[in-house]
């Protein structure tokens, strides 16, 4: 037996180190696209404490756009990896560069094509999203996910021959449309914008909107001019969302800039620098500290899924500047972003819903919700998550791992115990025989929970019936290795030393939770026993 497991675990390191040669050689040749075609300035691994805000400062882009360059390294925990290799999109100092093919101009009709989303299709068309997605109700699935060939229709698009893949003009103007009388020139490069905008709101505020409309930077689906006094000076300040007119991106990149109005000009006073597509969510008191707040999205797309990164921020008289409002990352994937009053004296709290991530690489997913709160007059931070219900057994799995982990084991051992007694609790990975792999695991984990919630008895008898029912299932060896080292010292460190030091030798113990998709948290060997904190 010890031969056999000596000779399995041979063959699983040859494996691993081949495969691994073999990831590291496709790495390096893929080293300069992104997942969805862009470029990547750098490919990048952690370091010790890294996490994707530190990264992202580190090397100039915006957290939403370094978790779309690199989805596959999006986990449950939002932690990092020291053998990750991130790809940092663009240049350096911008979003990942997505690459389109040019469409067709006009038609009723559009079929879909490799890097196309919902949100692309309806900034290149003109047409709102919400009218482009009921008008194709046969496409509505869940994350949004689009598959080449998709025929789309476009709505309010005139007809053209029947069966034509085509879609409608792209709205807006070009810097060679004649300009607007007394107005600036549309600008050619988007960087250019700021200065254009400073120029045409110190020539006729008024014309503002019309000008930027004429050179294509507000659409009907994108942009737009908010007129609101914001630092409480009694005079109009100009919230600004435009997006790029000439971009052939998916998502085309926008940014929100905010104007004071002075007695005698309008400067700029904030830029957001943003790497995908802005929208403007909400100008008032959010937080009920009787100061403005500003709050927006700013979504970036890769191949499979669009990521949206909620901002807030609000003036700070004492610097004469804009603050950040948000402790932390309010990224997820496909968003939904309310506001609701739900802590009393709080103000309303951002409630963020989502986190399907749009491939089949990522596994068995649930969408989320997420509180964040702004409490006792601080920055925004989250305060709870919670997962929607779920019919897969892996998910209940977790739900219970995690229970363990914050050692809340009373609740544990029920989890546990449902997982065994629940018929209606479903496969939703790619193992043959998952649903009996997940519940030996379980039926382990919960003479653990019983053993440090102070029910030994309990402990003792679910670690008997399950060696007496099955004497060679791996999980009821672990079960009797672990009761004879805790029982009687009740030392739990010694007892999962003992189960580790076996997993190292019958790699089984931990490989069957190692990959359900990378949106999933992976397992090792040391994670098969829990000890309590100290």
């Amino acid at each position: 037996m010890a031969g056999q497991l000596r000779r399995r675990t041979f063959v699983v390191v040859v494996v691993c180190v081949a495969l691994l040669t073999l990831a590291l050689s496709s790495m390096s040749a893929a080293a300069s696209t992104t997942p969805n075609g862009g470029q990547c300035s750098q490919i990048v691994t952690p370091r010790a404490g890294d996490g994707w805000s530190s990264v992202a400062q580190r090397y100039g882009v915006s957290v939403a756009a370094l978790k779309a360059a690199n989805a596959r390294y999006i986990r449950r925990n939002n932690q990092l990896w020291r053998t990750d290799r991130l790809c940092i999109p663009g240049d350096g100092s911008s979003g990942p560069a997505t690459t389109v093919t040019p469409q067709p101009t006009t038609g009723a009709t559009y079929t879909v094509r490799p890097g196309d989303t919902w949100y692309g299709i309806a900034a290149r068309t003109g047409v709102p999203f919400a009218a482009l997605w009921n008008a194709n109700p046969k496409l509505q699935r869940r994350g949004k996910v689009l598959f080449i060939g998709d025929r789309m229709v476009i709505p309010g698009a005139s007809a053209s021959t029947p069966g034509s893949s085509t879609a409608t003009p792209v709205p807006g103007g070009s810097a060679t449309k004649p300009p607007i009388v007394g107005m600036p020139a549309c600008p050619t490069q988007f960087a250019d914008y700021t200065t254009g905008i400073h120029d045409a709101l110190n020539a006729n505020p008024v014309q503002l909107l019309d000008w930027l409309r004429t050179c294509g930077a507000v659409t009907s689906a994108h942009g737009g001019v908010t007129i609101q006094d914001i630092n409480g000076d009694k005079l109009d300040d100009y919230i600004i969302v435009i997006t790029d007119p000439i971009s052939a991106a998916a998502v085309p990149t926008g940014d929100l800039l905010i104007f004071h109005a002075g007695r005698d000009s309008k400067e700029l006073a904030y830029q957001a620098g943003a790497a995908g597509d802005v929208a403007l969510l909400d100008t008032s008191d959010i937080n009920a500290d009787g100061k403005i707040d500003i709050s927006w999205t700013d979504t970036t797309c890769g191949a499979h899924t669009c990521f949206g990164t909620v901002h807030i921020i609000s003036w700070d008289p004492a610097s004469s500047s804009f603050q950040n409002w948000i402790d932390g990352n309010a990224t997820m994937a496909y968003p939904t972003v309310s506001f609701k009053d739900i802590n009393d004296g709080s103000g309303q709290e951002l409630l963020l819903h989502g986190g399907i991530i749009a491939s089949v690489g990522a596994g068995p997913q649930r969408s989320w919700n997420e509180t964040w709160s702004s409490l006792a007059g601080a920055p925004y931070r989250l305060t709870d998550l919670m997962y929607d219900p779920s019919t897969c057994l892996y998910h209940h799995l977790l739900d219970a791992n995690q229970l363990m982990l914050t050692g809340k084991y009373a609740e544990a051992a029920i989890a546990y115990d449902a997982m065994l007694n629940d018929s209606a609790l479903e496969k939703c990975g790619t193992r043959d025989n998952e649903l009996d792999e997940l519940r030996s695991f379980a039926r382990y984990r919960l003479a653990l929970a019983y053993a440090y919630s102070g029910e030994m008895e309990k402990a003792e008898v679910t670690v008997v019936e399950f060696l007496a029912a099955e004497p060679v299932n791996l999980y009821a060896q672990v079960a009797d290795l672990w009761w004879q080292a805790y029982e009687k010292p009740q030392d739990a460190v010694a007892a999962c030393a003992a189960v580790t030091a076996f997993a190292k030798d019958n790699p089984d113990t931990w490989l069957i939770l190692f990959d359900f998709g990378y949106a999933n948290p992976t397992f090792s060997e040391s994670e098969v026993c829990v000890a309590p904190a100290a």
